[in-house]
Parts: structure tokens; sequence; C-alpha cells
């Protein structure tokens, strides 16, 4: 399968391991962005390059537009919003070649595990590429088993998942790494950060437990 959509390509031009700093609601986030940006050579744009408040991002409240993700690494079946119907849904895209997404595995890894086997939660993690020809398939394999990570890991290849939700940012096709989100029961988005930052982890833990406790 592509990585990239031939109507619609992601951009392509950023070094895998880039990433910006930048200031915002009185921290410095991490994120790594693959977008149209790139190519002119900037680092730094109005829709985000660094992590994201939640509780004030307009995507809270909405219906979450799609999910249609493919099996890449411990899974054997595609999902889509059908089979997380009445769950609390975490999803985090990321890619191996992310450092910050790197940085913040190990968190993500644990409140996976704190929450496993609940039938109203799942969590759906989506690894994604950083430029036309990289094998994803490879790199998330390889990371996957050297971090002992057991839980189920999707591709996107089309963007059947991330161009709706970038068309919901209306960010002009820039989509940062890792960008997470969170749906309750209903679909809706009651979660969404872009980008990481230490301590990040213990917001969207808290989080979650909120929206486990709804009915």
């Amino acid at each position: 399968m592509k990585e990239y959509d031939s109507v619609r390509p992601f951009a392509t031009s950023c070094p895998p391991t880039s990433f910006s700093l930048a200031l915002n609601f009185g921290f410095v986030g991490l994120v790594c962005l693959c977008s149209a940006a790139c190519n002119s050579g900037t680092t730094t744009t109005d829709s985000g390059t660094t992590a994201t408040d939640s509780a004030e991002h307009p995507l809270i409240g909405t219906s979450f537009p799609a999910l249609d993700v493919e099996p890449l690494v411990n899974s054997a079946a595609p999902l889509t919003l059908v089979d997380v119907a009445d769950q609390v849904v975490l999803i985090n895209f990321w890619g191996p070649w992310c450092v910050p997404c790197r940085v913040e595995m190990p968190h993500i890894v644990e409140l996976e595990k704190r929450h496993r086997g609940r039938d109203d939660f799942r969590f759906v993690s989506i690894s994604c590429s950083s430029q036309q020809g990289y094998a994803l398939g490879e790199e998330t394999e390889r990371y996957v088993t050297a971090q002992g990570i057991e839980f189920p890991v999707y591709s996107d290849s089309e963007g059947k998942t991330r161009w709706p939700l970038i068309d919901a940012l209306g960010s002009n096709g820039e989509f940062p790494y890792p960008t997470t989100v969170l749906l309750d029961r209903q679909g809706k988005v009651c979660g969404y950060w872009a980008g990481y930052e230490p301590g990040l982890e213990k917001e969207v833990a808290v989080a979650v437990e909120q929206a486990l406790a709804d009915e």
C-alpha cells in the first residue's frame, strides 16, 4: 500500500528526526512537523508546532471525523469507528523516526497497560511514515520489538484517518507528530494534544480516567 494519497499527498521533505521548539500556553512543547511548511524551510506555523492545550481546542465536543486504519504490527484486522463504538478511545499518531514520539512512547505504553482488558476502553496506535518510500512496516516492527510493545499498531497508508482530521483542524495539510486524540463513548472528541512536552502524559491520563468515569 502507498503511504501518501495520490491526490492530496502529505509533504515529505522533513528530515525524519527534525523537530522544532516553541513557546505556547506558558510551556515549551516538542513536536515533529511533516507539512507543506517544511518544503519552504519553515519550522514554525500558526497551525501548531507545540504541545497544544487540549481544553481550549476547537475540536473538543465535535464528532471524530473518521477512523479507517490497516493492521501493521501485532494486529490482524483493519479498524474503523464501528469497531470502537460505545468505548472510550485513545488514538495516538506517531512514527519510529519521530524524536518526541519516542520520548512519549514509554508513557503511552504505561497508560495502555493500565487500562488493558477493559471492555469500555480501546487504545489505537497509528504508525506513520516520514517520507515516501519509508519502510514503515519494517521500521515499526523493529521499534515495537525493541521496546517490548504488545498492543496492536495500525497504519493509515492512504490517509483515510489523517486527512479528515486535518480538514477538521483546518491546518492546510500540516500534521504534527505525535498527535493524540481522546474520544468519549459517543465518539466525541474530549481531548486533543499536538506534540509532546514532559508531564503531558499526566494530563492525558487524567482525561482518560474522567472519560471512563462518565457514563
